[in-house]
């Protein structure tokens, strides 16, 4: 949390001090078998796939499905991660490391033959360099596949889609070529020179985009929609909120997003191309990322639970005062002997 409040009463000092944390507590996955008509999902119906207790975000299933590859992160909060990327043959598979350097990373995405993970790293040459790096999931040592190409995912054995930031500042946008950055092609550029495109994702049929960008603030604005032609740059969709991940159903026929809404995370979908958004994980988790199984039939994705406490510090120690999930506004009694909060 930010700074605490401090209130002094004669030469004692008493501080109430709040936190508050995301934690990924796995990657979970739920069936999706029931009607169209109920996509309200039970915690019941989540089977976990990990077990740790940090924060592990932005999975992404090979196309097989057999497995799932993620970033393994101090904090949730965080773009891009500190962490590193993990691999895990599913389901009860070990978590196995790939990486081990200092440098933000994002974005893990299987090679089509899934014999590599390409991931986003951020390194300090000659500036801030946004580069697409892959490693064997069998271990080995990561290499530097394309400069200046971030959130990566592959079209095809040949092509790949990702993006580029143009010029000398903080300006991206997605654009499509050649693995051998040949035939390099801009699909969509934010208006604004520092905003930026960090995610796309391809439909099934190749005709549609799902893009997820932050406005020139660095916040995550909704996620938008557009032609792989570059005819339009297309309308956004999904709720009103930050969108950090989107997918499609394996028909096309269904678009889902890992949106921020009311400073809660969930997962929702839409009908393609113009259906209305619905809200489909609900509760005291919260949702972050989202992978599509090849079936259809099962969703990947981070799942967390918002904690925080309030503690007082006075010459005696620190001791907390709360024991709710989530809590905040703490104000003293004038006194100080009472503390006020709201949960």
């Amino acid at each position: 949390g930010g700074a605490p409040p401090r209130s002094h009463r004669g030469n004692r000092l008493v501080a109430v001090t709040v936190g508050a944390l995301v934690v990924a507590l796995a990657v979970l996955t739920w069936s999706l078998l029931r009607s169209p008509d109920a996509p309200v999902t039970l915690t019941s119906e989540y089977e976990q796939l990990t077990n740790f207790t940090d924060a592990l975000v932005d999975p992404s299933l090979s196309s097989d499905g057999r497995m799932v590859t993620f970033i393994r992160a101090s904090s949730i909060g965080a773009f891009p991660r500190i962490g590193e990327v993990y691999v895990k043959l599913l389901p009860a598979g070990d978590s196995v490391r790939l990486t081990n350097s200092a440098d933000p990373k994002y974005a893990p995405a299987f090679t089509p033959d899934g014999s590599r993970v390409a991931y986003t790293q951020i390194t300090r040459e000659r500036g801030r360099s946004w580069d697409t790096w892959t490693v064997p999931i069998g271990g080995g040592q990561p290499t530097r596949m394309l400069p200046n190409a971030s959130g990566l995912v592959w079209i095809d054995a040949q092509h790949v889609l990702f993006s580029q930031i143009k010029g000398s500042g903080a300006h991206m946008g997605i654009v499509t070529a050649t693995t051998g950055r040949s035939d390099e092609r801009e699909l969509y550029f934010p208006d604004h020179e520092r905003a930026m495109a960090h995610y796309s994702y391809l439909s099934p049929d190749r005709r549609s985009v799902l893009i997820v960008e932050m406005d020139r603030t660095q916040d995550f604005q909704p996620c938008r929609v557009m032609p792989f032609d570059g005819s339009s740059v297309g309308t956004q969709v999904g709720p009103t909120g930050a969108c950090t991940a989107a997918a499609w159903s394996p028909d096309g026929n269904w678009m889902y997003f890992s949106v921020a809404v009311d400073g809660a995370s969930h997962i929702w979908r839409q009908r393609f191309p113009n259906g209305q958004p619905e809200q489909i994980t609900f509760g005291a988790t919260e949702e972050v990322g989202v992978a599509v199984a090849p079936d259809g039939q099962s969703i990947v994705t981070s799942v967390g639970q918002r904690r925080s406490a309030i503690w007082i510090h006075d010459p005696s120690g620190e001791r907390p005062v709360s024991i709710e999930g989530v809590v905040f506004a703490p104000r003293l009694s004038l006194d100080g002997r009472r503390v006020y909060y709201l949960f």
